[in-house]
């Protein structure tokens, strides 16, 4: 296992994705981009740190049939810069209503899971 290999550490299969979405930590608002995605967290990619168990509420538009805004609260469980200067940001959702649940149930049940083998 290479240390960017956390898929076995996962409690819940991801997809890639690349959407535009923004945090909000009390009046300050950062533009991310939501790079995978799974029922109970994402990984969100921002030019600012932020700090491990901040909380922070998260939006990004789906792009299933409706084109869903999902709203949700979420904590930073990791922080790491990445080469390019930027951070990731692995978010573990707080609060999710069950309507954004169920899409995002959706969204990973019609993709490829990061690190399933592919067939």
């Amino acid at each position: 296992m290479t240390t960017d290999d956390r898929s076995d550490r996962r409690r819940a299969p991801r997809v890639d994705t690349s959407y535009d979405g923004t945090l909000n930590k009390g009046t300050d608002k950062l533009a991310c981009r939501i790079s995978n995605v799974s029922r109970i967290g994402t990984c969100a990619v921002s030019a600012s740190p932020l700090n491990e168990m901040a909380l922070v509420k998260v939006q990004f538009r789906l792009d299933d049939e409706d084109g869903r805004l999902v709203t949700c609260e979420a904590a930073v469980v990791r922080c790491q810069r990445r080469p390019d200067g930027q951070y990731d940001l692995g978010l573990f959702f707080t609060t999710v209503s069950a309507e954004d649940r169920a899409a995002l149930d959706r969204l990973v049940a019609r993709g490829l899971p990061i690190g399933a083998p592919k067939t």
